[in-house]
């Protein structure tokens, strides 16, 4: 195959060369508290969705998890537009996080998923000027504008700063173990 027409596959979200999956690029937020233990497994989950620190491609690594800061992740090419391990890993860790996907022409369009802790994610169709939309059928599902601005403010989420816990910090333990 010419070097161009591989490029092309690689990067069309209709590509025989992923599988047929309908990929799109996303970032991530992701806070919360988190035991130093569990950070090789975090990054073993961020590695596995190809997460990177900036879209150039640099690595998260233990050292670049810090307390006090959100980290962002981003990614080229997600099936379906989802760090799929590494948003599992924080449901099952409860780590609040925020991702926003590019669509798949034809396909699924751009979204919002907010991890606040309080429940399940919670999805948000956006247009491709990542502003958050609703349908007239939702509209009319949430019935007042109070509702309305409600909804619009819970897509605004931000996750809270990373606190790493230490082996012998009081809620580390918590944390080690911390399963649904």
């Amino acid at each position: 195959m010419k070097e161009w027409a591989s490029q092309f596959a690689r990067t069309n979200c209709f590509s025989r060369e992923t599988n047929m999956a309908d990929r799109a690029s996303a970032s991530m937020q992701i806070g919360g508290t988190l035991s130093r233990i569990q950070l090789p497994a975090f990054i073993e989950a961020i590695a596995t969705d190809h997460g990177r620190l900036d879209w150039e491609g640099e690595p998260v690594e233990e050292d670049t998890i810090t307390t006090g800061n959100v980290l962002e992740i981003c990614a080229y090419d997600l099936p379906g537009g989802m760090f799929e391990t590494v948003e599992s890993f924080c449901r099952q860790h409860k780590l609040p996080f925020r991702r926003t996907s590019g669509g798949c022409s034809g396909v699924f369009g751009p979204e919002l998923v907010v991890y606040d802790l309080q429940g399940q994610p919670r999805h948000y169709e956006m247009n491709e000027s990542e502003q958050i939309v609703l349908t007239r059928n939702e509209i009319h599902d949430l019935g007042s504008i109070e509702k309305i601005e409600d909804w619009f403010r819970s897509a605004e989420f931000t996750p809270p700063p990373i606190v790493l816990l230490e082996a012998g910090d009081p809620g580390s333990l918590a944390a080690d173990f911390h399963h649904d």
